[in-house]
Parts: C-alpha cells; sequence; structure tokens
C-alpha cells in the first residue's frame, strides 16, 4: 500500500483515473511541466437525437518534479485544482505515465537509455 508520494498522499480514486486516462485519452496539448488529456465521458444528442455529439473531460496532469509532486491532476475542466485536492497515483502510474511523456514529446528516442 503506497502512501505518499513527495508532497501529495496517494489516492487509489485518482490512480484508476490516471491509469483510465492513460489507456483511453486523447493527448492534446504537451508543455514542459504538463500533459493535456482528453476523455470521453458520454454523449449528446441534438436536432430531436438526428445527430449525436461526444462529450469530452479535459484533465491536465502534472509531469515534472519527478519523486516530489509527479502525476496529480494540475487542471481539470480549465480549473487549476486546489493544492490540497491533489493527490498522489501509484508508482505503476508514474512510471505509465513517465513513459507516455517521453514518447509523445520525444517520439524519436529509443531505449538506449534503460
Amino acid at each position: 500500500m503506497e502512501l505518499s508520494c513527495g508532497n501529495y498522499k496517494y489516492s487509489e480514486k485518482w490512480d484508476k483515473k490516471l491509469l483510465l486516462l492513460l489507456k483511453e485519452g486523447k493527448i492534446t496539448s504537451t508543455c514542459d511541466h504538463s500533459l493535456t488529456f482528453k476523455l470521453k465521458v458520454g454523449e449528446s444528442k441534438i436536432f430531436s437525437g438526428l445527430l449525436t455529439i461526444p462529450r469530452y473531460e479535459k484533465y491536465r496532469v502534472w509531469t515534472s518534479n519527478k519523486g516530489l509532486s509527479y502525476g496529480y491532476l494540475y487542471e481539470f475542466k480549465g480549473i487549476i485544482v486546489p493544492k490540497e485536492l491533489r493527490y498522489a497515483p501509484s508508482q505503476a502510474a508514474m512510471k505509465e505515465l513517465f513513459e507516455l511523456e517521453r514518447g509523445s514529446r520525444y517520439p524519436n528516442i529509443t531505449k538506449a537509455y534503460e
């Protein structure tokens, strides 16, 4: 059982959500400190049900400060998450995030550093 990672306490709920983002989410942007994902959460029907439009939620995950505050939810639906509501994922989820982050920012890097 993991109790914390650096600055934030471990949360099983956040860990599951991050793993879902990594599996089903789509990266919409990257920067030096974060990855932004969109995750489909449902559909809306318009024009009396003739047209279906997917609904998404936007998650921005912190990817800096590895070992201190890596992998927490930084922003949700455009709102910065308060520090007291930030939680750490498991080390396994952090490793998957790191692999995805490395591949999305540096797609030509090989595994020569492992």
